[in-house]
């Protein structure tokens, strides 16, 4: 992130904000951060390690942090999105953007079970459908029968 043109208070604002989103931001040298990320493998892209640049870690979940960076975005838009990485492949500031609009990792995984649990509970409601109709049949057939042998 170029953060040019922030105050103090707004950094610490930002960093404030990553923390209660399971992230860190931190004002690094190019040449520090593209040694440390060589040693531990991460993608880093070389092209957009040029003046000012402050880094934010994720250690949980990518999207929080990434949702914190997009809003303070709009909030000033004269910081930018350098780029990012998450694991071994590197990101543009669009995908970066686009990974903020993703929903947080909770309502991704209950969105999967009620995806998961939807078969299920159709085919217990049309069991319980088929027991429903059997019962009205039985009852027509011996009100049929009542009214026969009245």
């Amino acid at each position: 992130m170029d953060y040019r043109g922030l105050t103090v208070a707004q950094i610490s604002v930002l960093r404030r904000e990553m923390r209660k989103a399971g992230g860190e931001l931190h004002v690094l040298k190019n040449t520090l951060f593209r040694m440390a990320a060589a040693d531990t493998n991460t993608a880093v892209d070389d092209t957009v390690l040029h003046g000012p640049t402050a880094v934010a870690f994720a250690y949980d979940d990518p999207i929080g942090p990434a949702k914190v960076l997009a809003e303070f975005i709009k909030t000033h838009p004269h910081i930018a999105i350098k780029g990012g990485a998450v694991g071994s492949h590197t990101l543009t500031p669009d995908q970066v953007k686009a990974l903020a609009k993703i929903p947080p990792k909770p309502v991704v995984l209950s969105m999967l079970a009620g995806t998961l649990q939807a078969p299920m509970s159709q085919m217990a409601a049309g069991l319980n459908a088929l027991n429903t109709k059997m019962a009205q049949l039985l009852q027509a057939f011996a009100e049929k029968q009542a009214g026969a042998t009245a």
